[in-house]
């Protein structure tokens, strides 16, 4: 189908060091990561993509399936495997959809604030209004203003205003953010809820102790996946977790990549 711009933006080369590659969430791009970039790139050859719709990607219309197909077909034909792919919020369903697809995506999976999706349709319905309505505001507001809108939700409550990567979003914002909510939203993927237990990749589940809603969501995730999965919560964060307590998350990320012998006590 096509390919992803994807680019190295922390560590070093893949050759020197194992290689994470990062999806991101919605009004972001390959960009927005923070300082957890720099912090996994200690350990890890950071790589980043931008998603449709997002950055330079380009695919606005792709659909959420279609959007997956691209996912893999990128991470398919780069020069390296991935040790670890990191998913937040939308990109994080996106990766557990490419990782039940391919098996060998990477070694591990870790995945931000993430859901499998909505099974009761009316949900799917309800949410699909939903997000069309924010593709209207955003079509009618423009992005800056947008911005403004969504970073002042009680969703991202606990950003400052030096972590929320605002000037990279507008530099990268891409053409197809409002496809993205109509087309790639939570109420627009098939469920893959009944799926979640034949995930064949290592799966580490993160959420912010302050973000209720994905604390449930994350529980559920571990104990559909089964014992290849555990879930790890952020003491005092919210869901955009690894730009508030970047160095919280990704020493979670270093912990659960090291051997149990390897461990200290009190890791």
């Amino acid at each position: 189908m096509g390919f992803l711009t994807i680019e190295h933006i922390a560590g070093p080369s893949t050759s020197a060091a194992p290689a994470v590659v990062l999806l991101h969430g919605l009004t972001q791009n390959r960009f927005c990561w923070g300082a957890s970039a720099a912090q996994l790139g200690q350990f890890y050859s950071v790589w980043a993509l931008d998603l449709p719709g997002h950055g330079s990607s380009g695919y606005a219309n792709a659909t959420f399936t279609e959007a997956v197909e691209l996912v893999n077909e990128t991470l398919a034909v780069l020069p390296f495997e991935a040790d670890t792919v990191v998913g937040y919020s939308m990109g994080g369903r996106m990766a557990l959809a490419a990782a039940l697809e391919r098996p060998d995506l990477a070694d591990r999976l870790v995945l931000i604030g993430a859901t499998a999706g909505l099974d009761d349709e009316t949900e799917r319905q309800q949410r699909v209004a939903a997000d069309g309505a924010l593709a209207t505001r955003l079509r009618r507001d423009g992005p800056s203003a947008f911005l403004d809108y969504w970073l002042a939700l009680p969703l991202f409550a606990g950003i400052a205003e030096d972590q929320q990567c605002r000037a990279e979003r507008l530099e990268h914002w891409g053409s197809g953010v409002p496809e993205s909510l109509e087309l790639r939203g939570t109420g627009s993927m098939a469920p893959l809820w009944n799926d979640l237990a034949t995930l064949a990749i290592p799966t580490l589940v993160i959420a912010g102790a302050d973000d209720v809603k994905f604390v449930q969501i994350g529980e559920e995730l571990v104990s559909s996946i089964g014992s290849s999965a555990r879930f790890q919560v952020i003491p005092g964060a919210g869901h955009a977790c690894h730009l508030s307590h970047a160095f919280a998350v990704t020493g979670v990320i270093r912990k659960a990549d090291q051997p149990a012998a390897d461990r200290s006590p009190t890791q």
